[in-house]
């Protein structure tokens, strides 16, 4: 029982681990990434910020 519990955790976490990189991996703009302007998300303060974002997700899982 416990030892299953900690296999759904598990998933559960590199599944959200795994979620900013879709961003980065998906042609189409979905989600929060769909509100922002094209100039926006391809200036370098941006860039720099978001991929700070996924290697601090990277960095938690």
């Amino acid at each position: 029982m416990k030892r299953g519990l900690w296999i759904i955790f598990a998933i559960l976490s590199i599944l959200i681990g795994l979620y900013p990189a879709i961003y980065y991996f998906h042609d189409n703009r979905f989600g929060l990434l769909s509100s922002k302007s094209e100039a926006l998300t391809s200036s370098t303060p941006y860039l720099v910020f978001s991929t700070r974002i996924l290697h601090l997700a990277d960095w938690l899982c």
